[in-house]
């Protein structure tokens, strides 16, 4: 297959995965019904320039209130700034925690989440910071790995939804999950090494039964932590040099990863690498709101997909397991 925009300079996300392209726009503009826009405006230019990305401070998005200049420039001094309100410091205080180390995020930061916002808006508000977050990560992910300019602002200028935040969430989910470009392998490697680094404790009990019956084993998955030293192929390590780019700061995805990244993966199986670690760190969600507890108490839970993109979880080990 021809590298998709080596001429072309077109997005590719589109042409190769459409459903799941449709279903991130979805999510980008039902969040902003989920919890108060004038907060999640806020941690949304704070995710953007945590980022490393002031175009997309700039990029006001259909549904999102408008902030006064003079807080936009005050945003990096939010803790100190007199301009912001006890709440909004809650809140960006909480976004940045999610943004940088959602694993390091406490009973403390989200009891004092709790008691700033309504509790029927704590969820919607956490998955609004997963949408910024990763719909940044993959735009700056995409434009780098493919070479094209970044996209207008999610939607189709019509605003906000009132599409039900979780059922849209969900069914993005089950989008991605319906990807099959790349094999299961390097998919449950990717998924893995995301697991460990957001330390979803649910994520890392699980094993794909996919992925065993395709020659993984423990012993490839107990390689992941050190992968640069191990006996890995070298597409599984470019696959996970990747992975942990775009989940620490995409914008330093550099040259030689680009380089290698093409060696080693067709155009469709690098949108499916995106896509699937932007489903994958979802799992940030059930982290920040300490929500992720494992099924299992000792050993590996094994998991498939059914062809609408469901989690199946509890299946029977592999032959051979």
């Amino acid at each position: 297959m021809d590298w998709i925009t080596l001429t072309t300079g077109d997005d590719p996300r589109p042409l190769v995965a459409p459903g799941a392209t449709e279903a991130w726009t979805a999510l980008s503009t039902s969040v902003w019904r989920a919890a108060n826009p004038a907060l999640l405006e806020l941690a949304r230019m704070r995710i953007a320039m945590l980022l490393r990305d002031p175009g997309a401070v700039e990029r006001r998005p259909p549904g999102a209130p408008r902030v006064p200049q003079d807080k936009v420039a005050s945003l990096a001094d939010w803790p100190t700034s007199p301009l912001f309100s006890d709440t909004e410091r809650v809140a960006l205080a909480f976004t940045e925690r999610f943004v940088i180390d959602v694993a390091g995020i406490c009973d403390a930061d989200r009891g004092a989440l709790t008691a700033q916002l309504p509790a029927d808006q704590v969820g919607g508000f956490v998955i609004g910071l997963y949408a910024f977050d990763y719909e940044r990560r993959t735009e700056l992910a995409i434009t780098r790995l493919f070479g094209v300019k970044a996209a207008a602002p999610s939607g189709d200028g019509g605003g906000a939804t009132d599409a039900d935040v979780g059922e849209v969430f969900n069914d993005l989910m089950k989008t991605i999950a319906r990807l099959h470009e790349l094999d299961p392998v390097t998919t449950e490697l990717v998924r893995l090494r995301g697991a460990r680094q957001h330390n979803c404790r649910i994520c890392q009990s699980t094993r794909s039964v996919q992925a065993i019956g395709g020659g993984a084993d423990e012993s490839m998955f107990d390689k992941i932590d050190w992968y640069e030293t191990t006996d890995l192929s070298e597409r599984h390590k470019v696959a996970l040099r990747l992975t942990d780019a775009i989940i620490t700061q995409p914008t330093e995805i550099t040259p030689e990863l680009v380089t290698q990244v093409r060696r080693y993966f067709e155009p469709a199986e690098v949108v499916e690498i995106v896509f699937d670690i932007s489903r994958n760190s979802a799992q940030k969600v059930p982290v920040a709101l300490a929500a992720d507890q494992a099924h299992v108490t000792e050993g590996v839970e094994y998991y498939d997909l059914d062809d609408d993109g469901d989690v199946l979880f509890g299946q029977e080990a592999p032959v051979g397991v």
